[in-house]
């Protein structure tokens, strides 16, 4: 399986109106995307994170590179700072692994 983490920290909380006029319809869509096994969204200090689990990372890239994901992509790089880290994976991590992952080894 494919983990995906991602981190966004918004610009303003004044921002925050767009960030979910987005990440709500994405976050609905990767969940009945084909190969989507889950997809769980925590606050760590103020960042917003998903955690995504996947068949396989193709899977993951055919939602990335869709309709809705797409255009929260774009608005996103209006809005906010993004880290991701993506990894094939036997087990999923707990959500204090996610974190740590993220912090140690996501990129823009």
């Amino acid at each position: 399986m494919y983990i995906y983490i991602t981190g966004l920290d918004l610009q303003s909380p004044w921002k925050s109106l767009i960030f979910y006029s987005h990440a709500i319809p994405s976050l609905l869509k990767a969940a009945s995307s084909r190969g989507n096994l889950s997809v769980e969204v925590k606050n760590f200090n103020g960042v917003k994170h998903t955690l995504s689990v996947w068949e396989s990372e193709d899977d993951m890239k055919s939602f990335i590179n869709s309709g809705s994901h797409k255009k929260a992509i774009e608005a996103f790089t209006r809005i906010a700072k993004d880290k991701m880290f993506g990894y094939d994976a036997q087990e999923i991590p707990d959500w204090s692994q996610v974190h740590k992952l993220w912090l140690n080894s996501a990129q823009n």
